[in-house]
């Protein structure tokens, strides 16, 4: 009964709230990567934040700050990244054996070595503690391999899930570039 009073009044952010503000960090960090200067970001993110319902007083106050967090700790990280950006939200469709991999990346940079590194911004508070077998990224890194990204290249550099929902700044959990003597195939990504 005391956890629905304190939701109800807007102690404990709904599920679907965080979701939207999660979904708000991601459009301006989208908009940041496109060329929206960086000064500029908190004031785009107050924009976005007024057209969501954060509930009451205190508890909008709550969500706003938490998003501008977020974004500080992303714009920190997109300061210091020292990959070359070459697309955002990245559709890719590709058949590998008997499986189709559909979907979007929030980045796609090249390392310094020219391969293709795919980075999903993550603006939850849970932390996968190993990356090295984490599906999502083995599958966009097959997605590379299959040649899902064009013109862009075909050579995986790697993955990375980028936190950016907790903690005092950005934390990058990178997989390595796919094993040199694994085949490309939809069973290598789980």
């Amino acid at each position: 009964p005391l956890r629905w009073v304190l939701g109800a009044v807007g102690a404990e952010a709904s599920p679907d709230a965080t979701r939207t503000v999660g979904t708000a960090v991601h459009a301006v960090a989208q908009q940041v990567a496109e060329g929206l200067p960086p000064a500029e970001a908190a004031a785009v993110l107050d924009g976005e934040l007024d057209q969501l319902d954060l509930g009451p007083g205190w508890a909008d106050q709550r969500q706003r700050q938490a998003a501008q967090d977020m974004l500080g700790r992303f714009l920190r990280w997109h300061a210091a990244n020292d990959r070359e950006l070459v697309g955002v939200e990245e559709n890719f469709d590709v058949v590998v054996g008997r499986a189709r991999l559909r979907g979007q990346v929030d980045r796609l940079e090249r390392d310094a070595d020219g391969r293709l590194v795919v980075v999903d911004l993550k603006t939850g508070k849970t932390v996968p503690k190993n990356t090295e077998e984490h599906g999502q990224l083995a599958a966009y890194q097959v997605a590379v391999a299959a040649g899902g990204f064009g013109d862009h290249g075909a050579v995986p550099g790697g993955a990375a899930l980028l936190q950016v929902g907790s903690g005092a700044k950005a934390k990058e959990q990178h997989q390595q570039p796919l094993p040199d003597d694994v085949p490309v195939t939809a069973t290598w990504a789980g």
